[in-house]
């Protein structure tokens, strides 16, 4: 059974082309998500916009995969949680859309779309580890139920 985020042949040659790592990703998001659509100027042409497609799609599952690991272990009514499926289901749907890129300008929009939702995954990935974080240093169930009864 498929999680939606195992790496596929389809991936191409994005992952020999430049490595994951999220500290090169942000920045390449964001100047991606900087891209003014409304204007011809200053955005990509198709080709190279459908690289960044490719690049993201490889990634993508990689920072999914994460996400979903982060989710083991809480409650399916945590709103961390919820939050998380929220955004996995769509990475799912989005990365798995073919390209569009007849023009530069719907390459670029493609490659835009993608952006935003590895910046949600990271934001998620973010939130995930912080309320994590923050759990381990309340008291368990059983700790406060001990200090209740005395």
């Amino acid at each position: 059974m498929s999680d939606g985020f195992t790496s596929t042949s389809t991936d191409r040659t994005a992952s020999q082309t430049m490595p994951f790592d999220r500290a090169q990703m942000e920045p390449l998001t964001e100047t991606i998500l900087a891209w003014d659509l409304s204007t011809a100027t200053g955005i990509p042409d198709v080709d190279n916009s459908l690289h960044l497609i490719d690049l993201l799609s490889a990634y993508g599952p990689l920072i999914g995969a994460e996400v979903q690991q982060l989710c083991v272990g809480w409650p399916k009514e945590s709103q961390g949680r919820q939050r998380a499926e929220v955004i996995l289901g769509e990475a799912r749907r989005r990365i798995s859309a073919q390209p569009v890129g007849r023009t530069a300008k719907e390459a670029a929009g493609r490659a835009q779309n993608l952006a935003r939702l590895v910046r949600a995954l990271h934001q998620t990935s973010d939130q995930l580890n912080e309320e994590r974080a923050g759990s381990q240093n309340r008291p368990s169930r059983y700790e406060r139920s001990r200090d209740f009864n005395r």
